[in-house]
């Protein structure tokens, strides 16, 4: 039986965790046993009560969920490593605290992954079958503007790289963490798998709007290192993009075939 560890990467995350929780858990009970699934959050030094929250679903779901904690904030890559270090199954689907895709693009993912044979199954609104609703138009911007240059620094195969809602073969991931990567964690993770001859497909599925804090000025300033480490990717899939146009190493699927979008 094929099986998947949901992985949620979370910081100061409490208004939005508890739901996260629920959600998740509900559309694995849909999956009915076909799947062996268990579901790790990893808490990087939360200021707020993220960590009180996942403890208390832990308790009432008993050897459903791992509580995993930074004492000091590690980061997104980190938190994958430390996350992937407790995980107990052979592939590994990532979804963000914020759940900006449905739940059930989580059951979507690991279909994908396992009928394709794929390495790395991404969740796409940009291909066709995939849309954006209701997220603020900043971020909705942001996204797409983002995601459209670096697709087009890879040559196009790929349409989505930066998003955080992806599956992969367990022993892959481990792989790509096991080195130093470049800009942006996501997009660099595309590349690199490209120049392994690694197979991704994207996936179409609905990014929604979710609970979303006024902005900052400390995330002004994560934004201008974001935009760094952008920059920085393009570069880093410009020099994949051979890579990436061979056969067979990038593909969408088609619509309707992988789950609710």
């Amino acid at each position: 039986m094929n099986g998947f560890t949901v992985l949620i990467p979370a910081h100061d995350a409490a208004a939005v965790m508890r739901a996260t929780l629920e959600r998740v858990h509900a559309h694995l009970v849909t999956l009915g046993g076909a799947y062996r699934t268990e579901v790790i959050v990893v808490d990087d030094a939360s200021h707020d009560a993220t960590a009180a929250i996942v403890e208390t679903f832990r308790r009432e779901r008993t050897g459903w969920l791992q509580l995993v904690r930074h004492p000091k904030r590690r980061g997104y890559r980190e938190s994958l490593r430390t996350g992937l270090a407790a995980a107990r199954l052979p592939n590994v689907v990532v979804a963000d605290a914020q759940l900006s895709f449905p739940a059930e693009t989580v059951g979507a993912l690991a279909d994908a992954l396992f009928r394709t044979g794929a390495d790395c199954a991404v969740a796409s609104p940009l291909i066709p079958g995939g849309r954006i609703e209701g997220v603020p138009l900043h971020r909705a911007l942001g996204f797409r503007l983002a995601n459209r240059t670096l697709a087009r620094a890879g040559g196009g195969r790929i349409q989505t790289v930066t998003a955080d809602f992806r599956a992969y073969d367990a022993a892959v991931l481990r792989d790509l963490l096991a080195g130093e990567s470049e800009g942006e964690f996501n997009s660099w993770a595309i590349a690199r798998l490209a120049i392994l001859k690694r197979m991704v497909v994207e996936v179409p599925a609905l990014m929604r709007g979710g609970s979303y804090r006024r902005p900052s000025l400390g995330d002004v300033v994560e934004l201008w290192s974001r935009v760094a480490a952008l920059r920085r990717s393009a570069r880093v899939l410009r020099r994949a993009r051979p890579a990436l146009r061979a056969p067979g190493i990038a593909t969408q699927v088609k619509i309707g075939t992988f789950g609710p979008n």
